[in-house]
């Protein structure tokens, strides 16, 4: 993965992660939960993918 699909990757987990707050402050828990979860799995991705280039080298 190159660092341009990588910072738009993080770019959107932090963007999701911003409206989990706004969620959670105005109570809707469960769609604040959702969005957390995605930027979980965004960000999980990119360590699963860097994590498995430096196994290989």
């Amino acid at each position: 993965m190159n660092k341009k699909v990588q910072a738009q990757r993080l770019n959107e987990a932090i963007q999701k992660l911003q409206s989990a707050r706004a969620l959670i402050k105005t109570k809707h828990l469960r769609h604040a939960k959702q969005q957390i979860h995605d930027a979980v799995a965004s960000c999980g991705y990119i360590v699963y993918k860097k994590g498995k280039k430096m196994r290989k080298g």
